[in-house]
């Protein structure tokens, strides 16, 4: 899913997922069939919804 979707799922902004993605909190996947579009994977909400905010 993209980093817009994750927010929505988790209600945690996209700034800051993308500050958990800088610290390595989540690691973001690339699909083999497009180079651009950053996915993450369903363990990823979990994941971003864990620190409270």
């Amino acid at each position: 899913m993209r980093i817009g979707e994750l927010s929505r799922r988790t209600g945690v902004h996209e700034r800051l997922l993308r500050y958990y993605e800088e610290q390595g909190l989540l690691h973001p996947e690339r699909l083999p069939s497009s180079t651009t579009t950053e996915t993450s994977t369903p363990s990823a909400v979990s994941a971003a919804s864990w620190p409270p905010v």
